[in-house]
């Protein structure tokens, strides 16, 4: 039906990529605002992580301009940094006290050695 369309708008069905119109379609459709049912919807999808993870993109300018939208962290002076220049770490800790996390393993979960960790003994 598409190569019918376009040989009848004198364009070359071989120039022509489905999958790159169904990634720009669904991209414009969440950059619009649809909401992920709306998306899934119009994309004719019945997996979200289809829709989103394979078909939607977004460009930097987008990205840009949700973090220009988002509202100040800090509205008065009553919440400032510290201004002694130093740097507690973590939840007050500092590299003196830090001691390493349990869950951090040697060996990863498949039982192969991690190759930039130390071996056991």
């Amino acid at each position: 039906m598409i190569r019918t369309d376009l040989k009848a708008a004198g364009i070359a069905p071989e120039a022509f990529d489905f999958h790159c119109l169904r990634h720009s379609y669904v991209s414009a459709i969440v950059q619009c605002g649809g909401s992920v049912k709306d998306s899934m919807e119009l994309a004719r999808h019945h997996d979200a992580d289809l829709t989103f993870g394979r078909y939607a993109h977004t460009r930097l300018s987008d990205l840009s301009q949700v973090v220009n939208r988002l509202p100040a962290l800090w509205d008065d002076s009553s919440h400032t940094l510290p201004t002694n220049g130093v740097s507690t770490g973590l939840n007050g800790t500092t590299l003196e006290t830090m001691e390493p996390c349990p869950e951090r393993s040697q060996v990863d979960p498949s039982r192969h050695r991690n190759q930039f960790s130390p071996p056991i003994r």
